[in-house]
C-alpha cells in the first residue's frame, strides 16, 4: 500500500480503526509517541513481532504477540513500524497470511511527531550541519566504510558494522552494512539525488539522513537538500556515539584512534 506523505491524509486514513504496531524496536516507541502527541494512542490495540522471543514482553503497558494471535479485520490496520531493512520481510509474511490493511510508517515518521517542516528543500551548507555533529563520531565511522569501498581504509566497513551493532543486533548491522553499500554505489554510478532530502533539528543536527550527508561531503558537495522542524532533535543521546561509547562497546585502541584520526580531519575541514 503507498504511503501518502502528507500528515493529514495519514490521519485521515487511519481514522476510526483499530491499529496494530508491527514493531517493537526503536521506530515502534517513537511511532508510538507520536500517535500520542496527536492524540491517536487510544485507537492502539497492541505490538506485533513475527516471533516472540520473550512471551512476556511488554511494551508502553501492550503484551507484545505474532500476527497469528490476533484478529485483522477490515476496521484494522497494521502499521509496520520497522527500518527499511525489515520492511520487505514483514510484508512477504503479511502477503502469505492474506493481509493487505497495512502501511508502512518510515517515511512520515518525524513529521508525524514533530509536526510539519517549517522549511522544506532548503538548501544548506554542508560544513555547516557537520559542525553541529563532530561530538558524535558517526559521521567519521560512515566516512571509515566509504574509504575502505574505495580502498583506502582497510577495516573501514569493520568499523562501521560494530557501530550499527552498538544500538542494534547483529543482523541488523550485517544488513545496514549491505544497505550502505548499495546507497554508495548509487552514488557512485549516479550521482545525489535532491528528492531525497535529509532532516535537520532548529539547530541543524541530523535527524535523518546521516549516511546521505556523510556522502555528501566525501564527494564535495557544499549544499545538500534538506527539510527543517522547528522541535528539537528527536533522537536521545544514548544514540550518539562517543569514545566512551565506543570503549564500551568493546572497540580496540587502535580502531577508536583510528576513528579518533578520521574525525579530526573532518573537523579540519569543516572548521
Amino acid at each position: 500500500m503507498a504511503l501518502e506523505s502528507n500528515i493529514q491524509k495519514f490521519i485521515q486514513f487511519i481514522n476510526n480503526k483499530g491499529i496494530f504496531i508491527y514493531g517493537a524496536g526503536y521506530v515502534a516507541d517513537v511511532f508510538f509517541k507520536a500517535l500520542k502527541k496527536n492524540k491517536l494512542e487510544k485507537q492502539v490495540k497492541g505490538f506485533l513481532v513475527s516471533s516472540t522471543g520473550n512471551v512476556d514482553e511488554v511494551i508502553h503497558g501492550y503484551l507484545v504477540r505474532t500476527v497469528d494471535e490476533v484478529i485483522i479485520d477490515s476496521k484494522t490496520i497494521i502499521c509496520i513500524a520497522v527500518h527499511e531493512i525489515y520492511r520487505k520481510e514483514i510484508e512477504e509474511i503479511l502477503f502469505q497470511k492474506g493481509i493487505s490493511n497495512y502501511i508502512w510508517i518510515y517515511p512520515i515518521l518525524y513529521e508525524l511527531y514533530l509536526g510539519n517542516p517549517i522549511k522544506e528543500k532548503e538548501w544548506i551548507n554542508i560544513k555547516k550541519i557537520i559542525k553541529q555533529q563532530l561530538e558524535n563520531y558517526g559521521i567519521a565511522i560512515r566516512w571509515a566504510a566509504i574509504d575502505d569501498y574505495y580502498g583506502k581504509c582497510q577495516g573501514g566497513f569493520v568499523l562501521y558494522k560494530k557501530a550499527m551493532a552498538l544500538h542494534s543486533d547483529y543482523y541488523t548491522a550485517e544488513e545496514r552494512t549491505k544497505q550502505f553499500i548499495r546507497l554508495i554505489q548509487m552514488w557512485s554510478n549516479i550521482g545525489y539525488l535532491e528528492e531525497y532530502q535529509i532532516s535537520l533539528d532548529r539547530n541543524y543536527k541530523v535527524i535523518d539522513g546521516e549516511h546521505r550527508l556523510t556522502l555528501a561531503l566525501y564527494y564535495g558537495q557544499e549544499k545538500i537538500c534538506c527539510k527543517i522542524y522547528k522541535e528539537e532533535n528527536i533522537h536521545t543521546n544514548k544514540a550518539i556515539i562517543t569514545k566512551q561509547s565506543l570503549i564500551e562497546g568493546g572497540f580496540q585502541w587502535d580502531e577508536i584512534m583510528k576513528i579518533e584520526n578520521i574525525n579530526q580531519y573532518l573537523e579540519s575541514i569543516v572548521l
